[in-house]
């Protein structure tokens, strides 16, 4: 049966013209993916520029690194808190412009201060772009009455950026030959300039009522969603098994560099090498939505934690050669599409709309802290016992750590619907406490570990005046 949009009559007069802009923000999102696929000019050799154009230090281009990291810590939360209060538009407008700002810096910089102000800005614009775009992107389907097509979406536009991204990173290093380092980086920037041209076409989706607290400060927002992630054992696991995997998938990448120079890769064959790995995460990213639903969100998560341990684990213990360096780390592309596909649904799911850029930008906080932490642990190791060792410790810890939250995340009981969980929640039936849902750890507020054949049938429901078309939720799209 076709679902209709979900409207609220207060707050819409023309039904089909809403549902249109509505339908056009998820074009826009199809569109500014497209765009980050052809900003990839600079993928290949950004490290390259920084230690060959401007004369840095390794031990400088990481510490560059450190204050990206450390940028979107400051900003993460606060910017989500933003997207929820003023709204997810004027949010991502902000964020383009900080990333497109950032990136020109980085195009005309002469010393290391230049690329310490491009980490800075482009550290903001990242954070004012997480969490505010996928929460847009869930809110205009669920207005829609088509949220159980999230992943399915988000699956899609990644393809894109991929697919777009391959004969662009494949061209960058040819490109760099031919007129320079800089010259690519400065393709980059005039792309990026695009980001803040495309997100003027987005509408803000209408407030729901889900819950909402009219009139509270910033630092009572900040505080509720970091309550509400603690006492939602399924959110709080869900973003403990993120902040695990993404140390992993940042040295994935970080590290390539120095991997490829440990196996004497020639430089020549690095745009090549990228265009691969991004066909393969194009691949991953276009199968996430039939793999997710076949496998459950437990299945999903498992085969993410074994492929990234896997991987780490056969590049520290196998003498690979060059053609082997090449090839391995093709097998991180799985996991960089499908988790932040897979966790992003898990925590949308059961997220209200009124926090849930805040929330999904804790997500991202807590993950940049476990990189800020974690990092330079990484490379005491590989200073000390070289590369292939800190690999293995690396396999070891994510291992235990991811493990230990998907053996929580497993133990959730399966069966309950998101209506259920909406019960404990309702604002006339709360009688007093909080309807985030951050009271007692309730087994019911713990949506399922789904797989195809037990997917929630509603989604968390407000007051029946403010939303009187409830329709079924919570389904893998």
């Amino acid at each position: 049966m076709i679902k209709s949009p979900i409207f609220q009559p207060n707050q819409f007069h023309n039904t089909m013209s809403d549902a249109n802009r509505l339908t056009r923000n998820i074009r826009v999102f199809y569109v500014h993916r497209a765009l980050v696929g052809l900003a990839n000019f600079w993928a290949p050799v950004i490290v390259l520029f920084q230690m060959q154009a401007l004369g840095l230090s390794l031990t400088e281009v990481l510490l560059g690194e450190s204050v990206f990291a450390a940028t979107i810590l400051l900003f993460e939360v606060p910017s989500g808190v933003l997207a929820d209060r003023l709204g997810r538009k004027r949010t991502l407008i902000a964020g383009a412009v900080f990333m497109a700002s950032g990136i020109i810096v980085f195009a005309l910089a002469q010393s290391f201060t230049h690329v310490l102000m491009t980490q800075a800005l482009c550290g903001i614009g990242m954070a004012f772009q997480s969490g505010a775009d996928s929460a847009l992107l869930f809110d205009s389907l669920k207005l829609l009455g088509r949220e159980k097509e999230f992943r399915k979406v988000l699956g899609q536009t990644q393809t894109v950026t991929y697919l777009i991204a391959i004969p662009i990173t494949m061209s960058s290093g040819l490109i760099s030959d031919w007129f320079g380092l800089r010259f690519a980086v400065t393709l980059t920037a005039a792309i990026s300039c695009l980001y803040l041209v495309n997100f003027l076409f987005l509408t803000e989706p209408p407030e729901q009522s889900e819950g909402r607290r009219p009139g509270k400060t910033m630092l009572w927002h900040t505080w509720k969603a970091l309550r509400y992630i603690w006492k939602h054992r399924l959110v709080r696991l869900t973003v403990a098994f993120s902040m695990a995997l993404a140390v992993g998938m940042k040295l994935s990448f970080h590290t390539l560099n120095p991997y490829w120079e440990l196996w004497e890769v020639p430089v020549a064959y690095f745009g090549f090498a990228f265009a691969g790995y991004n066909l393969m995460a194009a691949t991953s990213a276009q199968l996430a939505y039939r793999v997710t639903n076949k496998l459950g969100d437990a299945g999903t998560l498992m085969a993410v934690l074994l492929v990234v341990c896997g991987a780490f684990g056969l590049m520290a213990l196998l003498p690979v050669g060059m053609l082997g360096a090449l090839l391995l780390p093709v097998v991180f592309q799985i996991p960089r599409t499908i988790l932040p596909i897979a966790t992003g649904d898990m925590i949308n799911r059961v997220t209200f709309s009124h926090h849930r850029a805040t929330v999904l930008s804790m997500k991202s906080f807590l993950g940049q802290t476990s990189q800020l932490l974690l990092l330079p642990v990484f490379g005491v190791i590989a200073d000390a016992s070289g590369l292939l060792s800190a690999y293995g410790w690396t396999a070891g810890w994510i291992f235990l750590l991811g493990g230990l939250a998907l053996y929580r995340l497993a133990s959730i009981p399966a069966g309950y619907t998101h209506g259920h969980y909406s019960r404990h929640l309702q604002p006339e039936e709360t009688s007093g406490a909080e309807v985030e849902g951050v009271g007692e750890d309730i087994p019911d507020a713990a949506a399922t570990m789904t797989s195809e054949t037990d997917l929630p049938q509603q989604t968390p429901a407000a007051p029946e005046a403010d939303l009187p078309d409830e329709t079924p939720g919570g389904e893998k799209g």
